[in-house]
């Protein structure tokens, strides 16, 4: 997918202008083959290979027509700009590329007075500074994903817009220095880090990624890791690192930077994203137990894709620590269970002593239901009480119920929940209630297993779970109207709202909304219970996001003080 070119002279009329045009003279530097030759206000340069670099103050070979070039034309086989080549050229207007430039060096535009700029998709890198001091440059347009942008937030100006497609690299660095970007033209190719989780069954970090690159053009996938530095005295003023971001490439010689490909038992469901054609991968960085220097380690990481025709596409670089992951995932309440929850306390606490305990939130993982909205219902309905949702489990076969009673605990004497068949229930408003006369209607009390160690401003949380019987289709399609009540000790009553739900229509909303923090449980609702009751059910896929770190600015390294 090709953005619009800007206006490119064409072969055939660089070649007749040359054929016209004194003898041209040969550029020093690393090609012989390069020439350039000055017609008018436009400077020409034609060849093969690399263009020469230049050091800070050395001159170009151009330079007696400094005041009289306006525009640039490099022509078909030059595959570089050579650093400092135009730097301080101020009347310089407008530069075309051909389209076999693979690089445009450090500083090779700098302070000169470009207006607006085309980046062919073929550059594979603008270098350090390539037009710091643009101060006219408005807009700098990228036709490729995967154009690196080096040296920081100095390489393009701040008063430039830049354009491209979502997810490219142009993108990402207009996000990480606060650039204005444009990406309407849509969408691009991607690879990226999505997030980090932590495994308590095998103690490890293990960090999500994912590429959109057409699959016939990759040859292998995977992440590199690199050791920041070696967790010891975190607390003093020392600097333990061992890595740059710079280092984080293939081929580094930094023996602390290592390169992991994917395994097939690393391809995983799809992470949310939204590109199409989106591959993902898990990769597992385990860790040791209860070790404080271990938890506090921090890790640069980065994904990348080698193509078939060898070159290497990286992701941004970000960094984590065992203790930085924990505290989002804990914070966030993003785990499975509750004792996975307090896994991840122990990690805070075994860093920090100090570090506050927060109760798990039961209903970060739990589908609505369906609101019964009934007239009969006004008059013994509590805003007080409230049914927060329902969630399915993997070990019990049953639905459980979550609600909440935010009431002062001294005027309670009992509180729990009511069911009724939904088919046998003719008056919603007078069956759905303690002293119900109906048959279909069941009241059962809260026990103290019933209530959930969880307190917060909502109120005091308790859980009920009716089962059901897994091997059963109408057991599984089976509705139920389901409200909590709360008796005081004066004997009066107050209730909540009314759902209405079945194991099935739970399980289908869990499973399209990918509310389940487990990959293994949104598999087990489509196989036990939406395909049992639905032959045709159509399977979709798992989107990890509620159970990644979202927070990722905190796991991107400080861009200011380094380049990357």
């Amino acid at each position: 997918m090709k953005m619009m070119k800007g206006l490119v002279m064409s072969l055939t009329m660089t070649g007749l202008l040359f054929c016209i045009a004194d003898k041209p003279v040969l550029a020093n530097g690393t090609s012989t083959n390069v020439t350039w030759n000055v017609i008018g206000d436009s400077l020409y340069i034609d060849g093969t290979g690399d263009m020469a670099d230049y050091a800070e103050g050395e001159a170009q070979p151009w330079i007696g027509y400094k005041d009289e070039i306006r525009h640039v034309e490099i022509a078909e086989g030059v595959t570089s700009v050579g650093d400092r080549a135009f730097e301080g050229y101020d009347k310089i207007e407008s530069v075309s590329f051909a389209d076999s430039i693979l690089t445009i060096g450090e500083y090779s535009f700098s302070n000169t007075g470009l207006q607006e700029v085309t980046i062919p998709d073929t550059v594979e890198t603008v270098e350090k500074g390539a037009f710091y001091k643009c101060y006219l440059l408005y807009t700098i347009t990228f036709e490729g994903s995967f154009t690196e942008i080096l040296g920081g937030g100095d390489t393009i100006p701040q008063n430039a817009t830049i354009c491209g497609y979502y997810g490219s690299y142009a993108s990402i660095y207009t996000e990480d220095y606060y650039r204005s970007y444009d990406g309407s033209v849509g969408d691009g190719v991607m690879v990226d880090v999505a997030g980090f989780q932590i495994s308590p069954r095998v103690g490890g970090v293990r960090t999500m990624y994912s590429t959109n690159i057409t699959e016939s053009d990759v040859e292998e996938v995977g992440l590199l890791y690199g050791l920041k530095y070696n967790g010891k005295n975190s607390q003093e003023n020392y600097s333990y690192d061992y890595t740059d971001v710079e280092d984080m490439r293939m081929g580094s010689d930094n023996r602390f930077v290592r390169n992991f490909p994917a395994t097939q038992k690393g391809s995983t469901a799809k992470i949310y994203s939204n590109f199409e054609n989106t591959r993902s991968y898990v990769m597992t960085m385990t860790f040791g137990k209860d070790d404080a220097q271990f938890y506090s380690a921090e890790y640069y990481i980065r994904a990348y894709v080698k193509l078939k025709t060898g070159r290497y596409i990286y992701s941004r670089v970000y960094q984590y620590s065992v203790y930085d992951v924990a505290d989002v995932l804990y914070n966030c309440h993003q785990m499975n269970s509750e004792t996975d929850h307090d896994y991840l306390y122990n990690i805070l606490k075994t860093v920090n002593p100090e570090y506050k305990k927060v109760d798990w939130k039961w209903d970060m993982s739990s589908a609505f239901g369906s609101y019964v909205d009934d007239s009969t219902l006004e008059n013994n309905y509590n805003p007080y009480i409230q049914v927060i949702g329902f969630q399915l489990s993997s070990t019990v076969p049953g639905v459980r119920t979550i609600y909440n009673i935010n009431c002062d605990e001294q005027m309670i004497d009992s509180v729990g929940m009511i069911y009724g068949l939904k088919s046998e229930i003719q008056n919603i408003g007078a069956d759905m209630v303690t002293d119900s006369t109906s048959t279909a209607v069941q009241i059962y009390e809260a026990t103290e297993e019933g209530k959930l160690d969880i307190r917060d401003l909502e109120g005091q949380k308790y859980t009920m779970t009716m089962l059901y019987d897994p091997e059963s289709v109408c057991s599984l399609t089976k509705e139920y109207y389901v409200r909590a009540y709360l008796k005081f000790k004066d004997g009066s009553y107050a209730y909540s709202q009314v759902f209405a739900y079945s194991p099935y229509t739970v399980a289908d909303e869990l499973y399209q909304s990918s509310l389940l923090y487990s990959y293994a449980d949104h598999n087990y609702i489509y196989d036990n219970i939406l395909k049992k009751v639905d032959p045709d059910y159509e399977a979709v896929e798992y989107y990890w996001e509620y159970m990644i770190t979202q927070n990722t600015d905190q796991f991107r390294p400080n861009l200011y003080s380094d380049q990357i």
